[in-house]
């Protein structure tokens, strides 16, 4: 696995003759899926948790101490590894940011609040899909709407387009969103459905 992932292309062709894999052939869903497949037997293998075995993978050893909890291990080289992964909310292209009564993240209305605000508000990240069918500006509108409150929350905004725009839809979709709401955005994934034009669309909107 480490040699594939980290110190070549190709899976050498085992001892029984099978094929060869070629990583960087693959597209990234089937390449994740192989990889996470991968981790899990060495994991079963080595009979420690899956982070555990990412890390000894990543870093050439075995963590010399575990909490009793086993939310943290630290390897040879002090990484720390950790046994849970922050989640960030999701908004599809028909949803909108739930209103808060303030802060709800942690705040004394948190468990009073409807289930589903109480996800949104729980988290630091929104993530918001974009791109479709609708017109580029109006989906703007939204997305800057959906920055600005969630501004007021504390929280993060990241975009996901689903390589849905071509070249001039995702400009006028930066230009229509504005600097302020830009400010409160990570990033857009897949924006083009060409990506060789993404330093393109950096280039003419920064």
């Amino acid at each position: 696995f480490t040699s594939w992932h980290f110190q070549g292309p190709a899976v050498a062709t085992n001892s029984n003759g099978g094929p060869s894999l070629d990583a960087a052939a693959l597209l990234p869903s089937v390449l994740c899926a192989v990889e996470m497949a991968l981790l899990q037997i060495v994991a079963q293998s080595m009979e420690v948790p899956l982070t555990v075995a990412a890390a000894a993978l990543c870093h050439g050893s075995m963590p010399t101490d575990q909490d009793a909890t086993g939310m943290a291990a630290v390897s040879a080289n002090r990484s720390v590894v950790y046994s849970h992964v922050y989640l960030n909310a999701l908004l599809t292209r028909a949803e909108n940011l739930l209103p808060s009564d303030g802060d709800l993240r942690g705040g004394p209305h948190l468990e009073s609040a409807p289930r589903q605000e109480r996800a949104q508000q729980s988290c630091s990240v929104v993530k918001v899909k974009v791109g479709g069918g609708s017109d580029v500006a109006q989906q703007a509108v939204r997305v800057r709407a959906i920055a600005h409150q969630a501004s007021a929350q504390h929280q993060r905004v990241r975009l996901d387009a689903n390589q849905c725009w071509t070249l001039p839809q995702a400009v006028e979709f930066a230009e229509v969103l504005g600097s302020e709401a830009r400010s409160v955005i990570d990033y857009i994934e897949e924006p083009l459905l060409d990506a060789t034009l993404l330093p393109a669309f950096y280039e003419q909107t920064g």
